[in-house]
């Protein structure tokens, strides 16, 4: 055996040839082991690793969507602050849960307090929130949590997360230690940059909408600010502390006449002041609108402060009406009159197919 392994390299010490493919094998296996340690290394830190373990099980708790594997809380003085934390069960078991915390005498919490210093709250929101405990799945099942603090205080306040857990059989005597975050939403209007404590007595401005717990922007479904007749509503779902709507305000064009003014220009006079624009749109007055490529006649109906939210909605406001005939259609396509004008096909008709082919600037004014 000796023997041979020293013709092998007296081979290799002779041949150029034989002496190149050993190295080019050499480092072929050197690439390879690399490589597949490489790829260990990249599997094994893909997987949560366990931060918090309650006596043999072990869990992943993140806050502010993983961004940060650390449970110390830093509740910063005078604020309101919202935590998505996100607990992650690492165990091949389901099991039992409920978020608790302790209060840190430090940024290390390497010392802990009974209480929480007054002026200090540490609650959470049941909008889009798991429950503060309950059953986790196994393999990675998560639960999400939004927690939010308040720290009135002149002085920083740090507490760390951690878990009341249990295998899924076990009953959990429960800490109850977070409260549910009642919530007060005050929304504040501010008109040309300036606060004030009521919304514009008009429509003649353009709305935008921002909403926050504490001084961190949160979205709300559904959150709108719209205008109608001369009054605001705001709407929205979900949770928080504040809504600021900034109000910017829209110059209203001087108005000319019905037939050379543009539809926004009209709508927007008569938004404004429906009684002084009423001595220079007045009923009867007339324009063109072009559809399908020809002209008709419209002209002023009506130009009233009559009750728009009574049944006949064409004695109110401000209406404008066909003079030209446009299309003749029969009100159904059967012989009957069964749910009158509501529930007819040329009403579906007319609000559908027919308010399509309007000029857009026109159909942007309309109001159903």
């Amino acid at each position: 055996m000796k023997e041979n392994l020293i013709k092998f390299f007296n081979l290799i010490k002779n041949n150029k040839q034989a002496k190149g493919l050993l190295i080019v094998g050499t480092l072929v296996i050197f690439i390879f082991t690399l490589g597949f340690s490489l790829s260990m290394f990249t599997s094994n830190n893909s997987s949560k690793i366990a931060n918090i373990k309650v006596n043999d099980l072990s869990f992943n708790i993140t806050t502010n969507n993983a961004t940060s594997n650390d449970r110390i809380l830093h509740l910063k003085a005078g604020k309101t602050e919202l935590f998505n934390v996100i607990i992650t069960n690492l165990n091949n078991i389901n099991t039992t849960y409920e978020l608790i915390y302790d209060i840190c005498t430090n940024s290390e919490c390497t010392n802990t307090l009974n209480s929480l210093p007054n002026g200090v709250k540490v609650e959470y929101l049941t909008e889009n929130s798991d429950t503060l405990n309950g059953k986790i799945n196994n393999n990675n099942g998560t639960k999400t949590i939004n927690i939010i603090t308040t720290n009135t205080t002149s002085s920083d306040v740090y507490i760390r997360l951690n878990l009341n857990a249990g295998y899924d059989w076990n009953n959990l005597v429960l800490a109850n230690q977070i409260k549910e975050y009642k919530i007060e939403t005050n929304i504040i209007a501010y008109v040309d940059g300036v606060e004030q404590k009521n919304y514009p007595d008009n429509c003649n401005y353009t709305a935008e909408a921002k909403a926050y717990i504490g001084s961190q922007q949160v979205t709300l479904e559904n959150l709108t600010v719209t205008c109608s007749s001369n009054k605001w509503t705001t709407n929205y779902t979900g949770y928080a502390d504040r809504i600021e709507v900034k109000f910017t305000y829209v110059p209203v064009p001087t108005p000319k006449n019905f037939a050379d003014d543009s539809w926004a220009t009209i709508a927007a006079n008569v938004q404004a002041n429906k009684e002084a624009t009423a001595s220079v749109y007045k009923v009867g007055d007339t324009r063109k609108v072009t559809i399908d490529k020809k002209d008709y006649t419209v002209r002023i109906a009506n130009n009233s402060n009559y009750d728009c939210s009574l049944e006949s909605k064409t004695a109110c406001g401000f209406v404008v009406e066909f003079a030209d005939i446009v299309e003749n259609r029969q009100m159904n396509s059967t012989n009957t009159n069964v749910g009158g004008w509501k529930d007819s096909e040329m009403r579906t008709y007319a609000n559908g197919v027919f308010f399509n082919k309007l000029p857009e600037d026109l159909r942007n004014v309309i109001k159903a």
